[in-house]
């Protein structure tokens, strides 16, 4: 069993490598094993060393600074497959994993497929998978001689039989007597078990009982391809059933948009939080994102929608926030509830997402699986380089919350491994509805644990969405960046 590291974030977003060793290190001093970039020029070397023990994998961390599931580390830690390591608050971040995919086998001929690599001594691989299995072609060739031999013996005892006619007989004769003509089926089939009975070693099997074929097939030809056939109808019928939630990837993908802010006297572009497309001219995404717009849009900032799969690249021209957001600044564990926004661009959206309907949205409680589908960056200088592709992120409702009076706003504490804040990103079914849109991620006491990952989501209300595709925004959203007449 081995360990693979996956980075999260930073520059080697992406990377991934698989240790098979029992004690190696990752950070960003020159000596580790993995080896990251640091978040800053000026930040100090940190570097983790895990090792295994009987009862699990450890960490050691030599620096500070390093969070494992945003809780401050130890000296020495206890490791668990799913821990995320965080370098520092800035990053970069990496996911431990162990790793139990077994190695590929080396298939044996003539041998069960459960020899490995890993049983087989060095250096012989290649031997074992070219050597021919020389007990079953000797088998094979005894079976062919002694079809052979009883073929011989047949055709020797059917000629000396008194009614067989002689060759020259036949050959010069005109017509065939009565007494020559070929033994009857019944005839046949006595003959074939009398050498059957008689035969020393056992004859091919292909030779049955009523059959008017006599040829001899080797042991060394299988069935052709009955077991190949089985294999490829299997791998057919694997191909032929598509992950669900891959599927509500692909349909959201053309309606899932990076919010973006663009300096307008150096061009540099950065990221702010994610919308989907949900009319043919709004943006659904979170009052936290909405409220970073307005102020960047305030300092002279341009900003924009874009979709990397669409090559989609609109400019943003009005902005709205949800009533109770702004009239709950003083009160953020009420505030979180109405933690929503909408973004209007210029021209038209060439795909929108479907919202959850309202029997649906109702529907939402404890222990739904939902996915939260995003564009997961840190807010980093975009370049030519960077993927703003979206991904989904499996998980589940935790808890389903509510204000009073009843039926008040609700709120989804959504679980989930994220790697980054999902500001903005919808959270919806295997079907691709939208039910919620992911805001701010909890902070929890140390006492609660490591690792429970909670997120809170405003549950939808069409009532409220709809108002805010209305001109006037129905008294419930109020507009931070009118659109111009």
């Amino acid at each position: 069993m081995g360990v693979r590291i996956a980075v999260l974030s930073g520059p080697e977003q992406g990377r991934s490598q698989t240790f098979r060793d029992g004690t190696f290190t990752i950070g960003t001093s020159e000596n580790c094993d993995f080896r990251l970039a640091s978040p800053t020029p000026s930040a100090p070397e940190i570097s983790i060393t895990f090792y295994q023990r009987e009862d699990g994998w450890y960490a050691k961390t030599a620096g500070t600074g390093t969070l494992i599931n945003s809780t401050p580390a130890s000296e020495t830690n206890r490791v668990r497959s799913g821990d995320v390591f965080r370098l520092s608050q800035n990053g970069p971040a990496f996911a431990f994993h162990l790793d139990t995919r077994k190695h590929p086998g080396v298939l044996v001929p003539g041998s069960p497929p459960s020899i490995s690599e890993s049983s087989v001594p060095p250096g012989q691989v290649d031997e074992l998978v070219t050597q021919p299995d020389f007990s079953r072609v000797r088998w094979a060739s005894l079976a062919l001689a002694a079809g052979i031999c009883l073929l011989a013996i047949g055709i020797i005892v059917y000629a000396l039989r008194p009614d067989t006619p002689k060759f020259n007989d036949v050959a010069v004769s005109k017509s065939v007597p009565a007494d020559a003509q070929p033994a009857r089926e019944s005839d046949t089939k006595q003959r074939q078990a009398d050498l059957v009975e008689s035969a020393p070693l056992q004859a091919n099997p292909s030779i049955q009982e009523g059959s008017e074929s006599t040829d001899l097939e080797s042991e060394t030809d299988p069935v052709p391809d009955q077991a190949n056939s089985e294999v490829d109808d299997e791998a057919a019928e694997a191909a032929t059933e598509v992950d669900p939630w891959h599927r509500a990837l692909e349909i959201l993908r053309p309606s899932i948009y990076l919010l973006a802010v663009e300096q307008p006297k150096t061009g540099s572009t950065w990221p702010v939080a994610t919308a989907t497309a949900i009319h043919s001219n709004m943006l659904l995404t979170s009052g936290s994102a909405v409220s970073e717009l307005a102020k960047m849009r305030d300092q002279g900032w341009t900003l924009w929608a874009i979709n990397e799969s669409s090559q989609t690249k609109l400019k943003i021209t009005s902005l709205r926030q949800h009533l109770g957001f702004s009239k709950s600044n003083s009160e953020p564990e009420r505030r979180i509830y109405f933690d929503l926004g909408l973004v209007q661009v210029e021209g038209m959206l060439p795909a929108h997402a479907e919202l959850a309907s309202r029997e649906e949205l109702t529907g939402v409680e404890q222990g739904m699986p939902l996915g939260c589908v995003g564009i997961m960056r840190e807010i980093e200088l975009l370049n030519r380089f960077d993927s703003n592709e979206p991904e989904l992120q499996l998980g589940k409702v935790f808890i389903v919350t509510a204000l009073p009076p009843a039926p008040g706003p609700r709120l989804a504490h959504f679980r989930a491994a994220l790697p980054h804040k999902p500001y903005g990103s919808p959270l919806v079914d295997s079907a691709g509805k939208i039910y919620t849109v992911s805001a701010e991620s909890a902070v929890m006491p140390e006492e609660t644990g490591a690792g429970l990952n909670l997120h809170y989501a405003p549950i939808l209300d069409r009532d409220i969405l709809d108002a805010g595709l209305e001109p006037s925004g129905g008294n419930v959203w109020i507009d931070l960046l009118p659109s111009k007449p």
